[in-house]
């Protein structure tokens, strides 16, 4: 169910909130499939819980100017829609943008 889905991710983002919790980054990180390593399995994500996802690291990482998550975050506001999986891609770039602010 999606807005279980990311009612949970975004909760447990800010409950989480720049502390960089590494297990909520994992189930943050399963949920945006254009992080994944080649040999990882293809996963059908909706383009909200992407987003939700996106969103969610900004709030794990704030503040903390991690080098690695602003560069990833760049990168995908930035990132072609990838088999046209991501119809939203406005709303996914501007979750980003803002994750990036948050983590700068």
């Amino acid at each position: 169910h999606e807005p279980t889905q990311i009612g949970i991710m975004l909760g447990m983002a800010v409950s989480k909130r720049g502390s960089l919790d590494e297990a909520v980054f994992k189930m943050l990180y399963v949920h945006v499939p254009s992080l994944h390593p080649a040999n990882y399995p293809d996963l059908e994500v909706s383009s909200a819980v992407q987003t939700a996802a996106v969103m969610g690291i900004g709030l794990l990482y704030q503040g903390s100017k991690n080098r690695r998550m602003a560069e990833m975050l760049l990168a995908e506001i930035g990132r072609r829609a990838c088999n046209d999986r991501l119809q939203d891609r406005e709303g996914y770039s501007l979750a980003a943008g803002l994750a990036l602010g948050l983590v700068c």
